[in-house]
Formats: structure tokens, C-alpha cells, sequence
């Protein structure tokens, strides 16, 4: 799922204090847990179970 945020955008939109956070879910290193999970979705305005197992991608850079 490609959404056009920056990673500091999504990460305060679903409660992660920076982009770090967001880098690391991306890179599998951190886990998108069923709270934030539940953040994202209400975020896009979709059912939690629309994203599971989906692949996020942030695509807009910072700069």
C-alpha cells in the first residue's frame, strides 16, 4: 500500500513520536502492532483487516 506522506507525517498521524519508526516497520525490523494497526486503518478510513499482511510503503520524501 503506497501512501503519499512523508514518514514523520504517518508516524504523528498514528501516534510514533518520528520517522524512524515508520523506516523500520517498512524495513520488517519493527512490527506494526494491533494498536498502531488499528490507528492506520482508521487513518485511511479502512477496516483494520483491509491492511494486515500489506506491504506499507511511504512514497512522498521529506524534503
Amino acid at each position: 500500500m503506497e501512501l503519499n506522506l512523508t514518514q514523520e507525517e504517518l508516524a504523528t498521524a498514528i501516534g510514533y513520536r518520528g520517522a524512524p519508526s515508520i523506516s523500520q516497520i517498512e524495513s520488517g525490523l519493527r512490527p506494526l502492532t494491533n494498536s498502531k494497526l488499528v490507528a492506520l486503518a482508521k487513518f485511511l478510513g479502512v477496516h483494520p483487516s483491509d491492511i494486515r499482511g500489506t506491504k506499507l510503503s511511504v512514497v512522498r520524501s521529506s524534503s
